[in-house]
């Protein structure tokens, strides 16, 4: 077979674990480049808020937190939920992730911290949860820096990426995108991926924008190569020693998303050019796609107008249904959930009875003018007028209530119910404002006596029906402790690798924990970096 280009490892996709491979790869001596179906570089790593999360890390021990292996086990054993994972897995790439943190603090020049104030998801609920430290971020980065270059970033719509997570846990509403993303300070996901594309180009690793993995080529019982699509057409390029996945999970894509989310309507919250090229590209070569549920699809919204890439964002309620003033029910008018807790309200408003079809589908974000002048709703800020086709709005709640759908006198009693809670400081229906990772992320610190719990008793009150959305992160491959794919009987596929989204939880199990994603997408990069490295009669340096 004759190829167009050929490269010691080749990479589909520029995330954080596929820049962490690339950079690794490199500096190990090997020729590597990055293909990136977006016109930008970043991927979904770079929309999201930059938390990596990795237990007993270098940078958490250097500033003086306490931590311990045992203690990282023990808390991985409970986000199994007690079901049979793959830990010999999720123990290799949670070394590796370590060791990519000490990699690309000294030789990308990333510069991490701690973000003080942010527990462990499941802190309070077991004692092996931290109250901080666990959680990484990166230093501000000056985008000036990249000249020209820094057009080419992907920038998040999703995020504040103008401050950063500690110093958003401190406000009220930080989310305020006119203020924070003004300018070129890169913090955040964008931040992250800063470091890494800046390292990556002073280095000249080449990336190739606008250029879609369309089909893998195995040939000798091994892949050896990929068809990439170009704007010219189609081109051939060998891998000698490895090629690595790194392409999102099933995402947009109009079919699969709802057959593996199990959903009357779900949408994907990354950038449009994430649609299942993953799933497609198992089948080239008999990879395993396995559906393993993590998280199910959670309360979210769009606000009209808002694109990007030709189609709607789509925005989840993590933060703004923890705040004060505000509640969701279903059309009975019903609270279902803590709306605090991502996970909790994840999995409530997605119950199925085989009698009564999704209990709690369809439902509503209800909030008062208190809400809206404290707080942000996605971009729009506290105060903020709202846009045509947003909101449904009643000078009464009962008003509302008939607008909606919903029985008024159900709401109202609801509500009313809700206002005593929030006057006592203590939900007795879900718990809401009592997990600490719930205040810290998704309450006001200034909010008194509980900063998840407000009255909703000033009008106007408003409404939004939401919608199920996600990251489409329920299904995947599996790979193996060196990060290769596995094939369907459970083989590694020689030569292919994976990481990020693509890649499913099997290893860790079905609770999650924020930050996890970025942590074990670094780390499957490097080990991907050190096969490669290996396979091409090279050292690898470890750290």
């Amino acid at each position: 077979m004759s190829w167009d280009l050929e490269y010691d490892m080749v990479i589909a996709g520029s995330g954080v674990g596929a820049l962490t491979a690339a950079l690794a790869a490199n500096d190990a001596g090997l020729s590597v480049v990055v293909f990136e179906k977006s016109r930008l570089i970043g991927g979904a790593s770079a929309i999201t808020n930059g938390e990596v999360w990795i237990p007993y890390n270098s940078v958490e021990l250097e500033e003086g937190f306490k931590d311990s292996e045992s203690l990282a086990e023990k808390y991985f054993s409970a986000l199994s939920g007690g079901l049979p994972v793959y830990a010999q897995v999720r123990r290799s790439w949670l070394q590796a992730s370590r060791s990519a943190i000490i990699y690309l603090k000294e030789r990308a020049g990333l510069r991490w911290r701690v973000i003080k104030g942010l527990p462990d998801v499941l802190y309070g609920s077991t004692d092996s949860a931290l109250s901080e430290g666990r959680y990484l971020e990166v230093e501000p980065f000056d985008g000036s820096v990249l000249g020209s270059k820094f057009e080419k970033i992907q920038k998040s719509l999703l995020v504040p990426y103008g401050i950063t997570n500690e110093e958003m846990l401190k406000l009220p509403s930080a989310r305020a995108y006119d203020r924070a993303n003004a300018g070129k300070k890169l913090c955040q996901g964008p931040g992250l991926m800063a470091y890494l594309i800046y390292a990556a180009f002073k280095r000249k690793i080449e990336i190739f924008c606008g250029h879609k993995l369309v089909r893998l080529i195995k040939a000798n019982h091994k892949v050896a190569g990929a068809i990439i699509k170009e704007r010219n057409g189609e081109i051939k390029v060998k891998a000698r020693h490895a090629l690595l996945l790194s392409i999102g999970g099933y995402g947009w894509h109009p079919k699969y998303s709802l057959l593996y989310e199990h959903l009357p309507e779900w949408h994907c919250l990354l950038p449009p050019t994430i649609e299942g090229d993953s799933l497609l590209g198992a089948s080239d070569v008999g990879a395993a796609y396995i559906p393993y549920k993590v998280v199910g699809g959670r309360p979210g919204y769009t606000v009209p107008g808002e694109v990007w890439f030709g189609k709607p964002v789509y925005r989840s309620l993590i933060n703004e249904a923890g705040y004060p003033h505000s509640i969701i029910v279903n059309s009975s008018g019903k609270r279902f959930a803590d709306e605090s807790n991502f996970q909790q309200l994840a999995d409530r408003s997605g119950s199925f009875d085989r009698s009564r079809g999704f209990t709690n589908y369809p439902f509503f974000f209800i909030f008062d003018e208190q809400y809206r002048r404290k707080y942000h709703l996605g971009p729009i800020g506290p105060g903020e007028p709202f846009p045509s086709g947003l909101v449904t709005s009643s000078g009464t709640d009962d008003g509302l209530a008939r607008k909606l759908g919903i029985p008024p006198s159900s709401l109202t009693e609801t509500i009313t119910n809700f206002n005593v809670f929030a006057r006592k400081g203590i939900d007795p229906e879900f718990g809401r404002g009592t997990k600490a990772w719930s205040r810290a992320f998704s309450g006001d610190p200034h909010n008194r006596p509980n900063p998840n719990l407000g009255t909703i008793d000033t009008p106007p009150f408003y409404g939004i029906r939401l919608t199920y959305v996600g990251a489409g992160y329920n299904a995947g491959y599996m790979v193996d402790v060196e990060a290769r794919v596995l094939n369907v009987s459970g083989k590694p596929i020689a030569s292919l690798c994976a990481c990020g989204n693509c890649v499913s939880f099997f290893d860790v199990g079905p609770i999650y924990q924020d930050g996890i994603s970025l942590a074990k997408s670094m780390g499957l990069g490097y080990l991907a970096a050190r096969n490669a490295t290996r396979s091409a009669g090279k050292q690898f340096h470890e750290f």
